[in-house]
C-alpha cells in the first residue's frame, strides 16, 4: 500500500498557550512495500509523523491518503510495549484479530500460535506482563501488530529500552519478515546503524526546519544485506551511510534542504 503525505502541518500549544510547530509543510510518500527508515534527533517529528498516518494525530493543514483507496490496516509497535496487564498473551494478541465465522476459529489460533513460536513466546501464551521481561513483552507487541497481516507496518524505535542483544535478534526477524511479506513499513529511529541495516530508504527529519532536511537511498546488494546485524555493521558501506546520518545530526542553516542519492 502506498502512503502519500502532502503539505501537513502539526502544531501542539504549551502551558503558556504559545504554538509550536512540529511539522511544516511536511510531503513525504511511502512506495507501496518499501521499508522507509525516519531518521533524526529526539524532537523532531519523528513519532509525529507515525501518528499523522495512523490517525492518531490529525494534522491542522494537509492531506493524508493511500493507495489502493481504502481504510488501511495498520500495525504499529510503539516505544513501550503497551499490553493490557489484565490480559495473558494469547489474548493481547488476540484482541487485534478480525471477527472470524466459527469455522475459522481454530485457524485463527493456530496462526497466534505461530507467530508468537516465531518470536520464542510459544512457551509464555499463557504467562501475564507481569511476568515477562522488557524484552518478552516488546515482542508481544510486535507479534500483535503482525498477527493481523497489516497493510502498513509502523515501528516507533521500538527497540530503544530493550538491550543490545536482544535488538540485534529483533532487527534481524524483523527485517526477514518484512521481506517475505512485502509489508509498507515506517520506522522510526535516530540510531544511525539499524536505520541502515533494515532501510530501503532514509529520510532524515529536523527540528530547525520541521520537516524533510535529506533524503538517502540505501543501495547494498542482497549478499550483505543478508549478513547478521553484528557483520552488516562493519561494513565499508554502511560506514558510508551512517557517516552521512551522523553528519545530518549536526546544526544545520534554517531552511536548508537538500537530496541526497549514495550508491
Amino acid at each position: 500500500m502506498k502512503i502519500s503525505l502532502k503539505n501537513i502541518y502539526v502544531s501542539y500549544q504549551n502551558s503558556n498557550t504559545i504554538t509550536k510547530w512540529v511539522l511544516f509543510d511536511a510531503t513525504i510518500t511511502v512506495k507501496s512495500n518499501e521499508f522507509l527508515c525516519i531518521f533524526g534527533p529526539t524532537g523532531s517529528g519523528k513519532t509525529t509523523l507515525l501518528n499523522v498516518i495512523s490517525g492518531l494525530i490529525k494534522p491542522r493543514a494537509g492531506n493524508v491518503s493511500f493507495l489502493p483507496n481504502k481504510i488501511p490496516k495498520i500495525g504499529y509497535v510503539f516505544q513501550e510495549h503497551r499490553l493490557f496487564p489484565w490480559l495473558n498473551v494469547f489474548n493481547n494478541v488476540s484482541v487485534v484479530m478480525d471477527k472470524y465465522p466459527r469455522n475459522r476459529i481454530e485457524l485463527t489460533k493456530q496462526l497466534i500460535n505461530d507467530y508468537l513460536a516465531i518470536f520464542g513466546l510459544n512457551n509464555k501464551k499463557d504467562s501475564y506482563p507481569r511476568q515477562l521481561s522488557g524484552g518478552e513483552c516488546q515482542r508481544v507487541s510486535i507479534v500483535r501488530a503482525l498477527v493481523n497481516n497489516p497493510d502498513i507496518l509502523l515501528l516507533d524505535e521500538p527497540f530503544i529500552h530493550l538491550d543490545e542483544d536482544t535488538s540485534q535478534k529483533l532487527r534481524e526477524k524483523i527485517r526477514v519478515l518484512i521481506e517475505q511479506r512485502s509489508l509498507t513499513t515506517v520506522f522510526v529511529t535516530h540510531n544511525p546503524y539499524e536505520a541502515v541495516f533494515l532501510a530501503d530508504r532514509i529520510i532524515v527529519i529536523s527540528e530547525k526546519n520541521m520537516g524533510i532536511e535529506k533524503e538517502i537511498i540505501i543501495k547494498i546488494n542482497k549478499a550483505d544485506r543478508k549478513l547478521s546485524y553484528a557483520s552488516f555493521i562493519h561494513l565499508k558501506s554502511t560506514a558510508k551511510y551512517t557517516s552521512m546520518l551522523l553528519k545530518s545530526l549536526k546544526p544545520n542553516i534554517l531552511g536548508t534542504v537538500s537530496r541526497s542519492v549514495l550508491v
